[in-house]
């Protein structure tokens, strides 16, 4: 039989000519589906006969890319969906790669382009997490000269691969031990296949083996709770969860100061002070947001005269963590003000609106964020005095006078430097005689989590803890759609949780705490973002959305509390009325337990459920109205 090697290089060296004559019959066609096959069948005998050997130069006619893939049936079964080991042929003959690649044909039609790539970049970070000796195997570029929309889907879907171009073929036993080794990670990453596991003592299922991220339904956080519980610490672990994918620093401390009152002491502002030009001062939160654009923009390109950046593939992106300690002992209002707005700006193209964009303009691109900028263009072009010296210096103090990052300094120039999407701004929070609190407007923007109930500090287990938080990272939308609640199997349109918010909302009504479209779109994303699969489930992300966005909202004293009615005046508060709601809407979990969506067992630990935290935490209101008069959220 032939060796790898000369099937590798006859395949190269006839491709361009076979590809010109009729493909049905043609003698490449049935080496490669037969003599290739066996050959790569042969070399996985002893260790991995289970795999499938699927060849394809072809069906009716000639692939643009020819390949042969290698199957487990415990990840997937076919080439569409899944991961998996393949040869790729280049369509020009000029060499081929050796790659571990996403199926995306399935998840794309299932899910749109964005939530597959979205999904694709999860799978790309628990692999690398589980076999981190792959991300070295290989590269993450794959070049095909495809001309195919297919072709270049395999660029896209690349994990990691070997290049063997046709003039420098390597030897056999090299060949050999690169396919034998691909394989081995390959089946160590199986371990990434989320299982289901069914708890003994309840027809509920628990997530045992997640190992993927899990995606924030908006970057921004409040984290709530007594001094010394972790909170920093958390922002900052979370950080280093996602440093296997780049190397860098994706983790920026920021000590709020008591004396802040405006957003240029966040973001900076121009000075003509002690210079002869204007410039402007920079500030560590400017320089961070910029290096989050770095990890995202790939290049820049003019498209019918105005410069576009194109992204990165989600895959090869982390998220930044910027963690804003102590964030309230300033006035989150005032110097906050100019990203709690450009915050509301974000958005994301949906699968069919990014069709129709790359349709009518001829791109390809994966995925289209939008924002407004922070930092204006306006503001920028203030710096032009005396030959552009004030603009100079501030592309220096970005790190952008690199010639390699020219054309993104231009791009910036134009439309200013908005929120980059994997940006997540986490605030450290602590109430008390020294701090402020919190308006609506901020509460309505951000994901309040009270760390003492999400991540509570449990003493008895300090030396060995049984859980751990997942992994979280950035939104990649911005709303929701109906299609995107189609792969919800609990909530297929979204009625059920529609339904609940609008019962909390009847409540609410007429109240200062009344919710409104933002909080209905943000319950949804939290249902798209945590993907209950069972009730209990989707009770568990409406209990976490009320402890988020809904109870940080109230507070008051028995006055502001009170239900009146036009007929008399009542002795229950709304917090009463509140819980009657609450009671019937979560009645599978109201007086029981539910499973936890923000931590995860460790190794060899078991799943453990949690009560419910939006009953703990209104009986807590409840009883600090009747002892002190007043009541709040916030400890």
């Amino acid at each position: 039989m032939a060796t790898l090697r000369s099937l590798l290089t006859e395949i190269c060296e006839q491709w361009p000519i076979a590809v010109n004559e009729t493909f049905k019959a043609h003698p490449l066609a049935k080496k490669f589906r037969t003599e290739f096959a066996e050959k790569v069948a042969e070399i996985l005998a002893d260790r991995y006969s289970h795999l499938s050997i699927k060849a394809s130069p072809g069906a009716g006619q000639w692939a643009n890319v020819a390949w042969l893939s290698m199957l487990d049936k415990v990840v997937t079964t076919t080439t569409q969906d899944g991961f998996y080991p393949v040869y790729l042929f280049k369509a020009d003959g000029s060499g081929l790669y050796l790659s571990l690649i996403h199926g995306t044909t399935k998840p794309m039609a299932e899910f749109g382009k964005v939530k597959a790539n979205a999904l694709a970049a999860q799978r790309t970070a628990a692999i690398f997490q589980v076999v981190p000796k792959l991300k070295a195997w290989g590269g993450v570029t794959v070049e095909l000269a495809a001309s195919t929309s297919l072709g270049r889907s395999y660029e896209k879907a690349n994990i990691t691969a070997k290049y063997y171009s046709l003039s420098n073929m390597p030897k056999e036993e090299e060949l050999i031990s690169d396919l034998l080794e691909l394989v081995n990670y390959y089946s160590q990453a199986k371990a990434v296949v989320i299982t289901k596991t069914v708890n003994e003592d309840t027809t509920n299922q628990i997530d045992t083996t997640s190992l993927m991220m899990t995606p924030l339904p908006k970057p921004f956080i409040l984290l709530a709770g007594v001094s010394g519980t972790g909170k920093s610490r958390f922002v900052h672990k979370q950080a280093r969860k996602s440093e296997h994918l780049a190397s860098g620093n994706n983790y920026e401390l920021i000590s709020v100061r008591p004396d802040w009152h405006e957003p240029a002491d966040l973001f900076g502002y121009i000075s003509h002070l002690g210079h002869d030009v204007a410039q402007y001062n920079v500030t560590d939160v400017l320089r961070f947001m910029v290096k989050a654009w770095l990890e995202i923009i790939d290049k820049v390109v003019d498209v019918d005269g105005e410069l576009v950046w194109v992204g990165k593939p989600l895959t090869a992106i982390r998220p930044f963590w910027l963690c804003l300690d102590e964030m309230n002992l300033a006035p989150v209002e005032q110097y906050f003000a100019d990203y709690l707005s450009v915050l509301e700006t974000r958005k994301w193209l949906t699968a069919t609106e990014l069709e129709t964009h790359n349709e009518r303009h001829d791109t390809d691109h994966e995925y289209i964020y939008q924002c407004k900028p922070l930092l204006k263009p306006g503001v920028i072009g203030q710096l032009n005095d005396l030959g552009g010296k004030g603009k100079a210096q501030l592309c220096k103090d970005l790190g952008l006078d690199d010639e390699k990052h020219e054309s993104l300094w231009q791009y910036f120039i134009e439309n200013g430097i908005s929120i980059p999407f994997n940006l997540i701004v986490a605030g450290t929070v602590n109430m008390d005689e020294t701090t402020h609190s919190f308006s609506r407007k901020v509460i309505d923007r951000a994901m309040t989590l009270d760390f003492d109930l999400f991540y509570p500090n449990r003493f008895e287990v300090f030396f060995d803890q049984p859980l751990k938080p997942k992994t979280l990272t950035f939104p990649t939308r911005s709303a929701v759609t109906k299609a995107d609640l189609v792969t919800i199997a609990i909530d297929p349109d979204g009625k059920k949780s529609i339904n609940f918010l609008a019962a909390v909302n009847k409540v609410l009504n007429r109240t200062a705490f009344q919710l409104a479209y933002r909080a209905l779109n943000e319950l949804l994303l939290s249902v798209c973002c945590f993907d209950p699969q069972n009730e209990n489930e989707l009770l568990a992300v409406w209990d976490d959305f009320l402890m988020c966005k809904v109870l940080p909202r109230i507070d008051g004293d028995q006055e502001k509390l009170a239900v009146v009615t036009a007929q008399e005046y009542s002795d229950e508060t709304l917090l009463d009325e509140l819980e009657k709601c609450l009671k019937g809407q979560l009645q599978g979990i109201w007086a029981g337990e539910r499973v936890d969506l923000l931590q995860e067992p460790v190794e060899g630990a078991e799943a453990e459920m949690v009560k419910c935290r939006s009953a703990e935490k209104l009986d807590w209101m409840k009883l600090r109205l009747k002892t002190n008069g007043f009541t709040s959220f916030w400890p």
